[in-house]
């Protein structure tokens, strides 16, 4: 299913939106495509439509699928997605080369080997530098927790320093957190369906302690019902606070929606004993209005509102 060019291309990136259709991008190449049946068509989105070298392609929670050079995102909602707008507002300087995307509810995360990690919480329309100036040269991925948490791996391949960092501010401050790694040189980060915090160094793959602090067993005797409490605060500005309760062990699913009905973010995932739990939901990704959370545990089902102030 490879597009149709005159030597099979290497493929550096791929990304699949909600409505099924897949957009590849390819290496040494100025051309993205995307194909709506699985590959047997493809459409060529190249230099003709200003997208510079596409190395790299991913979609966010909204549904924008931005086609790097990180100099431009598409904002159609057609199904050839023929009208990309350009970052106008990026950084003067661009976001560098090797890039790649992590995503908070509706907040996007730009990594740059060679210009830092650049923080928007409007969709892409502004862009906020997000790291210690001494490691602007050697970023080279990202991710972010459930709880909104972001993590920033770096090696020195592009004549930086090497480590691995972790901000709970939105890139505001950022702490090292290389304890128990054999190198610092990091190329690749993950999580898995339970929160875990996977990093891939030249020295193997190692795993985060601890689960990234979304779910939080609260002490105390084992619940009576079922509950799923209001968030607090409410209204919330950035980080908000949701419990829910479980009388016996129970799968238990926690989605953030608008009042749309689409997913914003996974709370909790999983299979969980009795008890209370506090779950942290950082809301600064989302604008203003109304949204709602639902749990589902077992065949017990409830939902509540919250509202994110201006």
């Amino acid at each position: 299913i490879q597009p149709p060019m005159s030597y099979d291309p290497p493929i550096n990136g791929w990304t699949f939106t909600k409505t099924g259709r897949m957009f590849v991008s390819t290496g040494g190449s100025t051309a993205l495509y995307t194909t709506i049946d699985d590959g047997d068509y493809w459409i060529e989105q190249g230099v003709f439509q200003g997208i510079l070298n596409p190395t790299y392609v991913a979609c966010g929670p909204r549904g924008t699928v931005f086609g790097t050079s990180a100099t431009l995102v598409d904002t159609a909602a057609s199904a050839l997605a023929t009208s990309w707008k350009p970052l106008s507002t990026a950084p003067a300087s661009g976001f560098g080369d090797h890039i790649t995307f992590a995503f908070n509810p509706s907040a996007a995360i730009v990594v740059s080997g060679s210009n830092g990690v650049f923080y928007s919480s409007d969709n892409g329309d502004s862009w906020t530098p997000a790291i210690d100036q001494e490691d602007g040269k050697s970023t080279y991925c990202v991710a972010i927790a459930p709880n909104g948490y972001i993590f920033e791996g770096f090696n020195s391949i592009f004549g930086g320093p090497s480590g691995l960092k972790r901000s709970t501010n939105a890139g505001t401050t950022w702490d090292a957190i290389t304890g128990g790694l054999k190198s610092t040189q990091v190329y690749a980060l993950a999580f898995n369906w339970t929160g875990y915090l996977y990093a891939a160094t030249d020295s193997g793959v190692f795993r985060y302690v601890d689960p990234v602090g979304d779910v939080k067993p609260v002490a105390g005797t084992v619940p009576s019902s079922f509950a799923l409490e209001q968030s607090y605060p409410n209204p919330v500005a950035s980080n908000a606070t949701i419990r829910f309760s479980l009388p016996a062990p129970a799968p238990v699913s926690l989605r953030v929606y608008d009042m749309a009905g689409r997913e914003l973010a996974t709370l909790a995932t999983g299979n969980y004993p009795a008890g209370t739990y506090n779950v942290s939901f950082d809301a600064r990704g989302l604008t203003s209005g109304v949204y709602y959370y639902q749990l589902q545990a077992g065949a017990f089902q409830e939902a509540r509102t919250f509202v994110v102030a201006p």
